[in-house]
């Protein structure tokens, strides 16, 4: 009998779809609202769990809440793989979501992830730049 699948890997699968649909189309396409909305449910799940997420790239490979991944095999490697080349794409070290997040939040956040809106590298202007954007529950 196998375990059963950790959410986090759904989360980090629904979070990669989405990123790769934002690249193609724009964030009121359609084709985003679908991966979006899977996306934004696995994380309010988690998030109605813990009461946060945290991501983080470190040298020891992907944290989540401060632990390494919960899962193991290829497609968990994968997720990792891709998550920590996405932070690292973005210059970032950390995403921490936030209870209470909005599906219309973390569309914009995953958009503004993708089009690099922020010309800025330190984490107190980048959270600045996603509250005026309206982004209160996901910072870096």
């Amino acid at each position: 009998m196998t375990a059963p699948r950790p959410p986090i890997l759904d989360i980090l699968a629904n979070l990669k779809v989405a990123v790769a649909q934002l690249r193609l189309y724009p964030k009121d396409s359609p084709q985003v609202m679908g991966v979006a909305t899977a996306a934004y449910q696995s994380v309010v799940a988690f998030l109605n769990e813990s009461g946060s997420l945290m991501l983080s790239r470190t040298p020891r490979g992907l944290l989540v809440n401060g632990r390494r991944l919960p899962a193991t095999g290829e497609q968990a490697e994968h997720l990792e793989n891709s998550t920590l080349k996405l932070l690292e794409d973005v210059r970032v070290k950390t995403l921490s979501f936030k209870k209470g997040l909005t599906i219309d939040e973390l569309i914009a956040f995953l958009s503004a992830l993708t089009s690099k809106f922020w010309d800025v590298k330190e984490g107190k202007e980048i959270n600045a730049r996603l509250r005026e954007e309206h982004i209160y529950r996901i910072s870096v």
